[in-house]
C-alpha cells in the first residue's frame, strides 16, 4: 500500500503515522496482522540468531534470503518470549507521546529528534 493511500485510509486514521505531511506516493507501508514491534523497548537478540543480518537502520526495506530453519527458530523465539504487537513505543514518537528516548540499557545514545 502507498504511504499517500495509508494516510488516507480511515482504518489507519487514528495512528500517530497517517499524519505525514504530504503523504508521498513513491514511499510504501507493510501492513499485518501479526507481527513484533519494540522499538525504544528494543530486547538483546540471541547469539545464535547474531549471525544473520537481522537489523535494518535507516529508512526503507531490506529483503534478505533466510533459510526455512532460521525463521522458524526465530519465530519460535519471539512468540515463547513476547506478545504479538507493539512491544514498545517507536524511537522518534508524534509530539504527543511521552516516552522521548531510548532506554540507555539497549541503545547507546537518544534517538533523534
Amino acid at each position: 500500500m502507498t504511504l499517500a493511500d495509508y494516510c488516507k485510509d480511515k482504518q489507519f486514521a487514528s495512528r500517530f503515522d497517517a499524519k505525514l505531511d504530504p503523504p508521498r506516493k513513491d514511499r510504501y507501508v507493510l501492513i499485518s496482522g501479526h507481527f513484533f514491534y519494540f522499538g525504544c523497548d528494543a530486547v538483546p537478540i540471541p547469539a545464535r540468531f547474531r549471525n544473520y543480518p537481522l537489523e535494518k537502520r535507516g529508512p526503507g526495506f531490506r529483503y534478505k534470503n533466510f533459510t526455512e530453519d532460521f525463521i522458524s527458530d526465530f519465530v519460535s523465539w519471539l512468540e515463547s518470549n513476547f506478545e504479538p504487537g507493539m512491544n514498545g513505543e517507536p524511537c522518534k514518537p508524534d509530539p504527543d507521546f511521552l516516552k522521548l528516548k531510548c532506554p540507555s540499557k539497549v541503545r547507546r545514545k537518544e534517538c533523534a529528534r
